[in-house]
């Protein structure tokens, strides 16, 4: 990870290359529960598609992920 980030920064320079590092996690904060609540309904659970469920599974996420990380 540490080439690649390196990598964009000598391609890009460091206003673009930060800018896109940006981009990516805010995009992710934002694709990855709604493929949470997704998953949810397709596996038959009726969930609405709403900032309450979104913030909720962003909540559940980040609880989940938090237990997993290595120390």
């Amino acid at each position: 990870m540490h080439k690649i980030i390196k990598a964009l920064f000598n391609k890009f320079g460091n206003i673009i290359g930060i800018s896109l590092i940006v981009l990516l996690v805010v995009g992710l904060l934002v694709l990855v529960p709604v493929l949470f609540i997704w998953g949810i309904n397709l596996i038959g659970i009726p969930v609405a598609y709403t900032f309450k469920t979104w913030s909720g599974a962003l909540i559940i996420m980040t609880i989940l992920r938090g237990g997993s990380s290595k120390k």
